[in-house]
């Protein structure tokens, strides 16, 4: 949608080193006021931001087709002559707010690149930039007197572009990042309106780059890639190298993990990966679902990224996409498929409607599995919440070669043409015979297929258990088993000494579903050269 331009008094931008104030209004509510002033007036009026969309025919910005839009649900502030804070509001829908001021009265009007609710559903989510010690961007209004009858002063965020290049401050670029949470947050909570989101950063900077600071640290700009990491999103901002800011898709795929961790659950492992790589399930699973899942915000099913000079190139493509090179639980663009597919499907279900999913996603059962996350477990659990959707869930399942439908995939046939990563969970028994299985990086290494192997252990009786894994003469000359015991997906022990093709360990577990992990640190490091298959015996007693 296209806004209308409205009559602009300021358009700078600032830093904020904090935020005070609170607010009980929700989301796309009327703005209201905290003063007590008898005698007052109305001040009021609306912010807007410059929105620079994607070519509709090609890749890459279209600054010829900006669009000016509303920013909302943002906290609003009125100041006072001395900085400080006389009323908080936030912006409704339409980007409007108000305030009643006193007559004659010096105020200044600012809007922060921050969302907050403190009632049911509550958040609070703030842009900030990473290279000025996470500071809170927020867009000032000037000091003037409130006069002597009710006004309007309207603030407008412009995208800093003109003449080829951005020539003045981008002062767009936190609220339209801003506004791309804003859609997810009010999706959400169309589908459940009980849940409390745990505070975000959106840390994004026009230094944010695609290089790598070694000692990762974040606040030179040096961050490699947009990310979702520990509990905040790192946003790439870097003119002619890749922004992020206008890339909604990217934006919400972050937010997505962000939502995944907080109010679901993800054991993916993380790690760089690109379309069409044979992944690590874990890993295939959250960005699959990622990519779906900004898609279905947005009701765009052309995932989309700038960059490069101009912002002028980058990469899209179709996440309802059905036909790939390589199907299975272990392919990204597979799970998307899945996930894109069944929200726009109205067989048996309302098309466009993704309430299931977040069933599936905030359901007890989804979360304290013992399984690992996959395909497999959300297939297990999305069947179980809605076996009326059974036939439309495996048929989807099934365009994607993926055949089993239970958390431990007991049934799946598609070995990706390795027959060592199946099964997928190798049984594995207390004081029995030993299990032969191999780690390999021929997929690559570190997050990719058949790099780890799992193996599902039933624990009946508490008590000290010994854990051995040791090189059965297939493989490198010299091997590294390290391994991890999971349980319902945490890491509860693990073992990673640098002793040559041998780990071992005692660990005291009570009666439960465990997970142990194994793989070669050769297969991890990127500093060995080869891609290796080590074949081990693993044993408990």
């Amino acid at each position: 949608m296209r806004y209308l331009s409205f009559c602009l008094y300021w358009v700078w931008i600032v830093f904020l080193a904090g935020c005070g104030g609170s607010s009980s209004s929700s989301l796309v509510s009327e703005p209201s006021s905290s003063s007590t002033e008898t005698t007052t007036l109305k001040l009021g009026g609306v912010v807007t931001y410059d929105f620079i969309p994607a070519h509709e025919s090609h890749i890459g910005l279209d600054y010829e087709a900006t669009e000016i839009r509303p920013v909302r649900g943002a906290v609003v502030e009125l100041l006072g002559a001395d900085g400080g804070v006389l009323a908080e509001s936030l912006t409704d829908a339409e980007g409007r707010y108000g305030f009643q001021v006193a007559p004659n009265t010096l105020v200044q009007v600012r809007v922060k690149a921050q969302l907050k609710q403190t009632r049911v559903p509550s958040w609070n989510v703030k842009v900030t930039d990473n290279t000025n010690k996470n500071r809170v961007y927020a867009l000032d209004g000037g000091l003037v007197l409130s006069g002597s009858q009710n006004s309007s002063r309207n603030l407008h965020a412009a995208s800093g572009w003109a003449h080829g290049s951005y020539s003045t401050t981008r002062a767009a670029g936190p609220f339209a990042i801003l506004d791309a949470v804003y859609l997810g947050l009010q999706r959400i909570i169309d589908v459940n309106g009980q849940l409390n989101f745990p505070p975000l950063e959106l840390r994004w900077s026009v230094n944010n780059t695609t290089a790598f600071n070694p000692e990762g640290d974040y606040s030179t700009g040096e961050i490699g890639t947009s990310a979702f990491v520990g509990d905040a999103i790192y946003l790439l901002g870097a003119e002619n190298v890749d922004t992020d800011e206008f890339d909604s898709h990217v934006i919400l795929h972050e937010w997505a993990h962000y939502f995944e961790k907080n109010l679901s659950r993800t054991d993916s492992i993380g790690g760089m990966h690109q379309y069409g790589d044979h992944l690590d399930m874990r890993v295939a699973m959250s960005e699959g679902f990622s990519n779906a899942f900004a898609a279905m915000l947005l009701d765009d099913e052309r995932y989309r990224d700038s960059g490069g000079p101009q912002q002028s190139q980058g990469y899209s493509f179709n996440v309802g996409d059905t036909n790939h090179s390589s199907k299975g639980w272990y392919n990204e663009s597979s799970i998307e498929s899945i996930f894109f597919n069944y929200y726009l499907s109205g067989n048996g279900k309302t098309a466009d409607d993704f309430s299931p999913l977040i069933t599936v996603l905030t359901s007890p059962s989804y979360i304290r599995a013992p399984g690992l996350t996959s395909i497999f477990l959300f297939a297990e659990k999305w069947t179980s919440l809605f076996p009326q959707q059974r036939n439309l869930i495996e048929g989807l399942l099934e365009q994607q070669a993926i055949h089993a439908i239970d958390q431990y995939a007991l049934n799946e046939t598609n070995d990706a043409g390795y027959a060592g990563v199946l099964p997928v969970y190798k049984p594995l028994f207390a004081d029995a015979v030993p299990v032969n299985a191999c780690t390999t990086a021929r997929f690559g290494r570190d997050n990719k297929l058949g790099v780890s192997q799992f193996f599902r252990l039933d624990i009946s009786r508490a008590d000290f258990y010994d854990f051995r894994v040791s090189y059965s003469g297939a493989g490198p000359a010299e091997s590294n088993p390290d391994f991890k015991i999971r349980l319902r997906g945490d890491e509860i022990s693990r073992s990673d000494s640098d002793l040559a093709n041998q780990e071992a360990k005692t660990v005291y577990l009570v009666p439960d579903e465990y997970i142990l992990e194994i793989y070669d640190r050769n297969n991890i490091s990127p500093s060995r050269p080869g891609l290796y298959t080590s074949c081990f015996n693993v044993q408990v007693n």
